[in-house]
């Protein structure tokens, strides 16, 4: 049978045998103790120095019995699809191993009591030979379940990393989703401009457009930046818009320094308030006025993109890809579950809505 992967978490030969030394002394304490008071009751006292020096020989053999099950157990794991192998080898075993254990304590006995090896040894399996052999299947059992055990949460751990392995590819997907979808509506704006023939704002849109693209090469490990970065991309953003709506668009953000550290996918919010702009000031003709605020509020950060104006909705929303807010919602549920929401509420007069996006804190 091919012998186990090495990466299996079982105790090595050399583990278990400190083990057993060191807790030798202690069992041998606890054992003399009980035959010496089994002697004083039957009336032949024996004294504790002469059962203890005696049975700490039989602990130390059966401590170096159970290092030797170690590669029997690596080598013939159980449970497994077809143990007939693995049975017949644990059977075997358990009929050499008091073998070996009484053969260990006959070399003991042999050279500080004087015995004679083969006459001794041949007394001890006669006398200990079948109480040895439970001991074997109990080392045995206690070996399997360790490597069982360590096995399982070897294996919940491995699944829990490829898990959040696979959520942070999905969020990366989704995250580079974004990026063409947002340099595409830009770029749409920046033509809007040269056709209505206000080529220096075009041209101001491009400028400010390319220090955004700059941001969006930029490496974001596992996609996470703090708050504090992500609303200083919101107002190079609003900036860029600003040069498109001019006065008809009046801009309000904040932060609260104590959520500035707070970490967000890239690129989250970006799309809750091109939604606000495309949707809502976009085909208002008078004015509008935007505020973007994070709070927090009862254990969460509760982050406001509202966005009001006058005389309802004259002309057609802008068209984009569509996929900011549903990419937005699956990006929070990816990364938070139900712990994290986006919530929208448009006014059907067309004078505002409000986006709230909940995040843990």
């Amino acid at each position: 049978m091919k012998p186990a992967d090495a990466a299996v978490p079982l105790p090595g030969a050399r583990q278990v045998l400190l083990w057993g030394l060191a807790a030798t002394p202690v069992i041998a304490l606890l054992h003399a103790a009980q035959q010496v008071l089994q002697s004083r009751l039957q009336g032949s006292p024996e004294t504790f120095w002469f059962a203890w020096s005696h049975l700490l020989p039989l602990w130390i053999t059966l401590s170096i019995g159970a290092a030797a099950v170690v590669p029997l157990v690596r080598s013939f794991p159980l449970p497994q699809p077809r143990p007939a192998g693995a049975i017949a080898a644990h059977l075997i075993g358990g009929l050499l191993f008091p073998m070996l254990t009484l053969a260990l304590l006959d070399a003991v006995h042999v050279a500080f009591f004087g015995s004679r090896f083969v006459e001794h040894f041949w007394w001890l399996l006669g006398a200990a030979y079948f109480e040895q052999v439970p001991v074997f299947f109990a080392v045995a059992g206690g070996l399997h379940v360790i490597r069982n055990v360590r096995e399982k949460a070897r294996l919940r751990e491995e699944a829990l990393t490829l898990r959040a392995a696979l959520a942070d590819a999905r969020l990366a997907a989704l995250a580079q989703q974004l990026r063409p979808h947002f340099l595409f509506n830009a770029l749409n704006a920046a033509a809007m401009l040269v056709r209505a023939g206000e080529r220096d704002q075009a041209v101001e849109v491009l400028a400010r457009l390319s220090s955004l693209i700059r941001e969006l090469l930029r490496e974001h490990p596992h996609e996470l930046v703090p708050l504090s970065e992500e609303f200083a991309f919101l107002r190079e953003y609003l900036l860029l818009e600003g040069v498109r709506f001019g006065d008809r668009l009046s801009v309000d953000v904040r932060l609260e320094p104590a959520l500035a550290d707070i970490g967000v996918p890239f690129l989250l919010l970006q799309p809750v308030v091109e939604n606000a702009l495309r949707y809502g000031v976009a085909c208002r003709a008078g004015t509008s006025h935007l505020v973007v605020e994070a709070r927090r509020t009862n254990g969460h950060v509760t982050v406001r993109v509202e966005e009001r104006g006058d005389g309802g909705r004259v002309g057609a929303a802008e068209q984009g890809l569509g996929v900011g807010l549903a990419n937005t919602r699956e990006r929070l549920r990816a990364r938070w579950g139900g712990t994290a929401s986006l919530a929208l509420e448009v006014e059907p007069s067309g004078n505002g809505s409000l986006a709230e996006v909940i995040l843990p804190a």
